[in-house]
């Protein structure tokens, strides 16, 4: 396990098995909802990304939410395209409740095995769940980071996310019936929880120059 020196925020690690996503829909008549959109930039190429999140405070476990552009067995046709990039939105059913995502995975192929990358620092982006309710996460564009090899080549070292607040054409989407895809209801109250960049203090989230909606 090595850290890069271009983005240190950055650890790549070398993996042969697949990932299986553990998030679990919760059944429960007390659900409430996370919506997220999830994408990349036209010329970012990873397999996989998985948004890591738990429970505010609880270390001893996680879950997440995918995204998969590469991953021909999981991979589904894009709620959104435009100029800056592509992806989808996922509304995931989950217990009330206060919680954080705390890191990103990326993962690529790399000949006959799999090269992963995740923030070699977990970071905090809370967000409450309440019954009935839903809570917008916000709209992330993964920006593919390079660097050089020992033998000068640019290749993949991660990604920067670009996060905008796109509400209202991401819960749009989110509300549109999609088959086999949880689905948000129209009668559900919706609170914003883009997260604030400066706030997060991390170079790998960058704010859209382009704004909402663009």
């Amino acid at each position: 396990m090595k850290c890069l020196n271009a983005f240190s925020l950055l650890l790549p690690l070398a993996l042969t098995a697949c990932f299986i996503d553990p998030q679990v829909e919760y059944h429960g008549a007390d659900a409430g909802y996370l919506v997220i959109a999830m994408g990349q930039m036209p010329d970012t190429s990873f397999m996989d990304y998985l948004y890591e999140y738990r429970p505010l405070n609880y270390t001893g476990g996680d879950r997440d939410v995918g995204y998969y552009p590469g991953n021909m067995s999981v991979t589904r046709a894009p709620d959104f395209t435009n100029i800056e990039g592509s992806g989808v939105v996922e509304v995931v059913k989950l217990r009330p409740g206060n919680y954080e995502f705390y890191n990103i995975v990326m993962i690529n192929e790399n000949g006959m095995s799999q090269e992963t990358f995740k923030f070699a620092k977990d970071f905090s982006i809370p967000f409450t769940i309440k019954s009935g309710e839903a809570v917008y996460a916000g709209h992330f564009l993964a920006k593919e980071v390079r660097s050089r090899n020992i033998f000068s080549a640019l290749v993949p070292a991660g990604a920067q996310f670009v996060i905008s607040d796109q509400a209202p054409a991401d819960l749009k989407i989110a509300r549109t019936p999609r088959d086999e895809l949880v689905i948000l209801p129209n009668s559900a109250a919706v609170t914003d929880s883009t997260p604030n960049i400066p706030h997060l203090n991390n170079p790998l989230f960058l704010p859209d120059p382009a704004g909402p909606g663009q």
